[in-house]
């Protein structure tokens, strides 16, 4: 084939230019590529940033995930840019090198633009790392997927604490509240206390229900997570050992009626005519009342003491732990001697702890300071018809009140009738309610008696393992703690028409509020990791590839129209498109899809050679030659 004259003249420059390898399609490759790391990496250290780090806002937490995704975006963007300039490497090595029907040239040169080229044969059987390639190539965006979701939000493990104002709760020490009282008419339009009587029945229902459970009552918490300490004065009892000759005394009484005594509770009763002052015959007195109560010779049992000799208002326990009474060997084994207990009624200072998890409440008394003893006397006779009582003067009514409900409780005895029957009360004995029942000293008593042995004690333990007189004084503390439980006894900023002034002169206390908060965590790197890893790596080989392909046919190749234009031009190429198929349009004609094309040649530039397909008179190949170069 003869070469026009300004072809043939500079056949040399054409193939220096031909063998010139341009510099942007490599650059390109290594540079998305590198970018592609670079982006991953990025995403990676983000990410790192982000963990722990407190959300501190929905629209912040909204944009942090965009940049993630952004980033994720972007490196699949990165990495589908070197894979696919790599990829027409590929496809043009492969239409350098082997024959392929135009059907298949559509297919490769549309493998990473429509999945359905995926489906096509040819592209399988003559580029098979093509198809690999492009199918991967499909697969890159599931990163922008996974990628993301590595950066979750939880619930963090340092709580929002913030401090905030809130009414301190006080005790209302209103008379009509914790006590019922006599009262005296003074006027038409006045009346006035004159003397307690008895604990108001909110004080003996709130004293019964402290005492049945053991615990203190639920207080209202001022938020779900909270805590606060409170300072306050309140009244409480203390316990401790008797005077060991009143408590012979008392043990010998006991022992005159032959019977085996268990458990006395009672309050001094001074006789009604008595010459001496004793206090020993005002205990004795309260003894025997106590026992005699069965009688019909009593009408009324003592619950609280009038005297309050020791400057307070007392309670006397008396126990005695039988032992087991071995018959064979006549030995009583497991008893413990009698003990008598004197608990006082004391105005105390509290320093308490509440704190609130999930609106469940740990109360823990701090510090408790007793202070003065409260009498009883002090509310049995007095009368302020002219003068207003003195200020704080029913402060202590509430502690009588609260006493005089748990001794109704813990007044009266238990004493063994026999071996088979047990023990029996008085039938009044409220302790058999409570968990008093489970005192060191007393907790043998709740058991059943049978064949000389006690049955092991099984009911679980409510209060901890400790004395009557470690669990009376606790006991007082839950009861006393218990009256923030009601609003009915605590003092309220709006009642009694408060101006808004007033109200705001209420007394008030920090509150420390905690509130869960999220953060952002990056609990799983690796799942990134093998994501990215598995996609670069992918483009790797696939840039590798493409580089490779760079070196074998000496040049770089697009698929821009100018591409196909300057590879598939000449007279005879022409003839092959009849002029009613030169619109272009799909579908393809299947006479030009079952054509056969080899774009140039391992020692050729510029070539085009054809194989025509089945004719209808049988198989007919030929070769066009282009433009052809011989090597020098």
């Amino acid at each position: 084939m003869q070469f026009p004259s300004f072809l043939a003249s500079n056949l040399p420059v054409l193939r220096m230019m031909a063998n010139k390898v341009h510099w942007l399609g490599p650059t390109s490759m290594v540079t998305w590529l590198l970018l592609a790391v670079a982006t991953a990496i990025g995403h990676h250290f983000f990410y790192t940033w982000l963990d722990g780090r407190i959300v501190q806002s929905k629209t912040e937490q909204e944009w942090y995930g965009r940049i993630g995704t952004g980033l994720a975006f972007l490196t699949n963007a990165l990495l589908s840019a070197a894979s696919t300039i790599a990829y027409t490497q590929l496809l043009w090595k492969t239409l350098r090198s082997k024959t392929v029907s135009v059907g298949g040239v559509d297919a490769l040169f549309g493998a990473t633009t429509s999945a359905w080229n995926l489906a096509n044969l040819e592209l399988w059987r003559r580029g098979p790392l093509l198809g690999v390639v492009a199918a991967i190539s499909w697969m890159l965006p599931l990163l922008a997927v996974v990628t993301p979701s590595t950066l979750v939000v939880v619930q963090s493990a340092t709580p929002n604490v913030t401090i905030t104002e809130m009414p301190m709760p006080i005790i209302d020490h209103a008379p009509e509240k914790v006590a019922q009282w006599s009262w005296d008419r003074v006027t038409e339009d006045k009346i006035v206390l004159s003397k307690y009587n008895r604990p108001a029945t909110a004080i003996t229902r709130l004293v019964a229900n402290v005492a049945s459970s053991g615990s203190i009552l639920p207080i209202l918490a001022p938020f779900p997570n909270s805590s606060y300490s409170l300072d306050f004065y309140g009244p409480s009892i203390s316990c401790v050992r008797a005077d060991p000759i009143l408590e012979q005394s008392v043990t010998n009484r006991t022992e005159r009626d032959s019977l085996s005594y268990l458990y006395i509770g009672f309050v001094p009763d001074p006789p009604d005519s008595r010459a001496l002052n004793d206090t020993t015959i005002d205990i004795l007195n309260g003894v025997n009342l106590t026992l005699l109560s069965t009688s019909t010779k009593v009408s009324k049992l003592q619950t609280y003491d009038e005297l309050g000799t020791n400057g307070h208002a007392r309670l006397f326990i008396w126990t005695r732990l039988p032992g087991n009474y071995n018959t064979t060997t006549k030995v009583t084994i497991g008893a413990d001697p009698p003990k008598l207990m004197e608990c006082g009624l004391f105005n105390s200072s509290y320093k308490v702890d509440f704190n609130y998890t999930n609106n469940r409440q740990s109360i823990s008394v701090r510090n408790l300071t007793r202070l003065n003893g409260i009498t009883y006397s002090t509310y049995l006779s007095f009368n302020f018809t002219t003068v207003p009582e003195p200020p704080g003067f029913f402060e202590g009514a509430i502690g009588c009140a609260l006493m005089e409900a748990l001794s109704k409780m813990l007044v009266g005895f238990l004493r063994l009738a026999s071996v088979t029957d047990g023990w029996v009360s008085d039938g009044e004995l409220g302790i058999l309610n409570t968990v008093l029942m489970q005192a060191h000293e007393v907790r043998r008593l709740y058991q059943k008696v049978a064949q000389d042995e006690f049955t092991p004690f099984t009911e679980p333990l409510v209060i901890r393992n400790m004395s009557i007189a470690e669990a009376i004084e606790e006991l007082s503390q839950n009861i006393t703690l218990s009256l923030f439980s009601n609003p009915y006894f605590l003092q309220n900023p709006s009642a009694n028409n408060r101006s808004a002034a007033a109200a705001a002169t209420v007394p008030r206390m920090p509150v420390t509020v905690t509130t869960p908060q999220n953060a952002y965590s990056y609990n799983n790197p690796r799942n990134l990791a093998i994501a990215y890893g598995l996609g670069i790596g992918f483009a790797v080989a696939a840039v590798t590839a493409g580089l490779v392909c760079i070196h074998a046919v000496e040049g770089t190749f697009s698929t821009s129209f100018s591409t196909i234009l300057r590879t598939t031009r000449g007279a005879q190429l022409d003839g092959l498109v009849h002029p009613s198929e030169m619109h272009g349009k799909e579908p393809l004609p299947k006479r030009l899809g079952r054509m056969k094309v080899l774009l140039g040649g391992s020692n050729s530039i510029l070539r085009f050679t054809k194989v025509e397909g089945q004719g209808r008179e049988g198989s007919v190949e030929s070769e066009v030659e282009l433009l052809k170069t011989s090597p020098r």
